[in-house]
């Protein structure tokens, strides 16, 4: 089984995204809101370090 990486959470950030939506029928309006709570989280994942060059991974 493979084992996932755990990273470590930098920053969680929620947004409300709302849109409003106008219909008649029978000539009688009806207004109908959408509301969609979305949460964003960034993660930072660490280098490993190269013991045979001494700084960290990576090309230069």
């Amino acid at each position: 089984m493979e084992r996932m990486e755990q990273l470590p959470q930098q920053s969680v950030g929620y947004y409300f995204l709302r849109s409003k939506d106008v219909h008649v029928e029978d000539r009688r309006a009806f207004i109908t809101f959408f509301i969609r709570l979305t949460r964003e989280t960034s993660f930072k994942k660490r280098r490993k370090t190269d013991p045979n060059s001494g700084h960290m991974g990576g090309h230069r």
